[in-house]
């Protein structure tokens, strides 16, 4: 697993387009499934189950050096 450390050179290069896009995806994602939660007639074990496997591939994209997502980035840098 690699992971950048704070003086990392690769942390200063900014995400391209593609990595950023992906990383507001996964984001997505995870958001939309907890919202679905509360949906009428939706089954909120289902719901968190997929919100907690998109969870995993988001987790996993970040412990990879992926980029953070956008919402996460800006409330980390105002």
């Amino acid at each position: 697993m690699s992971r950048t450390e704070p003086g990392d050179p690769r942390r200063k290069r900014p995400p391209t387009p593609a990595q950023q896009e992906r990383a507001d995806e996964l984001f997505d994602e995870v958001s939309s499934a907890l919202r679905d939660i509360r949906e009428p007639g939706a089954d909120p074990v289902a719901a968190l189950r997929h919100a907690d496997h998109t969870f995993g591939i988001l987790h996993a994209h970040l412990c990879r050096g992926g980029v953070l997502p956008t919402p996460w980035h800006k409330a980390r840098h105002p």
